[in-house]
C-alpha cells in the first residue's frame, strides 16, 4: 500500500479506507479518526441486518432466491455508502501488527457470533420427507428419487431446551444416531407426544395417553378430527417390526424419554416403529416455516 508522508505523520492513501470499511462497516471510520461516525455505521449495520431478517420473516417477500437478490442488493448499496463516506480522511499507518489485530478483530465479529448463533441459539433445517405433512410439506421426489421440489425451510430453536424440557406438542429436531436401523448423523422432525412417565397407547384416530384421550394442545384434537388434510393416528404398516398393533399395545416411557409421532400417521417412520428416543438426542423446537414465501409463519 503506497504511503503519504506528511509533516504531521505517515498515512495510506485514502482508496485504502475501503478495505476496512468493506470487512467491518465503520472500521475505515474508526482507524482515520472519525470514532463517533464509526461506531454510529457499525451500529447502523446491525440494525440494518436486524430490520432486514425481521422483513424476511414477517412479510411475504418472495423467498429463495428472490429475499436473497433483495437482501444483497440492498446490502450493496449500505456498503458502497459506507465504504464511500470512510474515504474522507486518510487512515495513519498502523504497519503488520495493526493490521494483523484488524483481521483477528474481524474474524471474533464476523464468524464467532454466527458459529455461536449457529450452534446454540436457532438452526435452519429443511423438512425432506411427507411425514409431518400437512404441517411441513416435505420435499418432493419422482419415482426414481429424484428431488422434484424442496421442503419448508424451517427455524429451530436451540436454547429454549437448555431451560426446560420438552413439551408435549412440541415439534422437535433430534438425532437419529441411536434409533437400531437408521442412518447416523441424520436428523428428523416430528411432534412429541409423549413424555417421561407416560404410558402411551393408539386406538385410532386417537392417542391415548395414560388412559384418556388425547386433546391438549389443540392440535392432536385437529389431528385427530381427520380434517384439513390430517389422517389420526393410526397403526403402524402390518408389514413393519412395530411396538403396536392393537389398542392394547402401549410404550411406558422412563426419565428421559419422550415418544414421537409424524402429524402424517399414513407415511411416518416414527416411534410406532423404533419406540422412545433419548431427552439427549433432541437439539431443539421448531417455532418458524421461512421459507417458501407463501408459507411463512409461525407453527403450532
Amino acid at each position: 500500500m503506497n504511503i503519504i508522508t506528511t509533516a504531521d505523520g505517515q498515512y495510506y492513501r485514502r482508496w485504502v479506507n475501503i478495505i476496512p470499511s468493506l470487512f467491518i462497516p465503520g472500521s475505515g471510520h474508526f482507524l482515520s479518526g472519525r470514532k463517533k461516525a464509526g461506531i454510529i455505521w457499525f451500529c447502523f449495520a446491525l440494525l440494518l441486518g436486524d430490520r432486514m431478517l425481521w422483513i424476511f420473516l414477517s412479510t411475504k417477500i418472495p423467498s429463495l432466491p428472490y429475499s436473497t437478490i433483495c437482501y444483497w442488493i440492498v446490502a450493496l448499496v449500505f456498503s458502497l455508502v459506507v465504504m464511500a463516506d470512510s474515504c474522507r480522511c486518510p487512515i495513519p499507518k498502523i504497519g503488520f501488527k495493526g493490521w494483523f489485530v484488524f483481521s483477528g478483530i474481524f474474524i471474533v465479529t464476523s464468524f464467532v457470533p454466527v458459529f455461536l448463533v449457529h450452534q446454540f441459539l436457532v438452526h435452519p433445517f429443511t423438512i425432506s420427507s411427507m411425514s409431518m405433512s400437512p404441517t411441513f410439506i416435505g420435499a418432493k421426489r419422482d419415482a426414481k428419487g429424484k428431488q422434484l421440489s424442496r421442503g419448508d425451510y424451517v427455524l429451530v430453536n436451540k436454547l429454549i431446551y437448555y431451560f426446560k424440557n420438552p413439551q408435549r406438542g412440541d415439534i422437535a429436531v433430534f438425532n437419529i444416531s441411536g434409533v437400531q436401523g437408521l442412518q447416523k448423523n441424520k436428523y428428523f422432525c416430528m411432534r412429541i407426544v409423549g413424555i417421561p412417565g407416560d404410558t402411551v397407547r393408539i386406538n385410532p384416530p386417537y392417542i391415548i395417553v395414560n388412559g384418556q384421550k388425547l386433546l391438549e394442545p389443540p392440535i392432536f384434537a385437529k389431528i385427530s378430527s381427520r380434517e384439513n388434510g390430517y389422517s389420526g393416528y393410526l397403526f403402524p404398516q402390518a408389514y413393519n417390526k412395530a411396538f403396536y398393533e392393537t389398542p392394547k399395545d402401549g410404550i411406558r416411557l422412563f426419565d428421559n424419554e419422550y415418544l414421537v409421532f409424524g402429524d402424517n400417521a399414513t407415511n411416518s417412520y416414527d416411534s410406532r416403529y423404533f419406540g422412545a428416543i433419548k431427552r439427549s438426542s433432541i437439539i431443539g423446537k421448531v417455532f418458524y416455516i421461512y421459507a417458501p414465501a407463501e408459507r411463512k409463519g409461525r407453527v403450532e
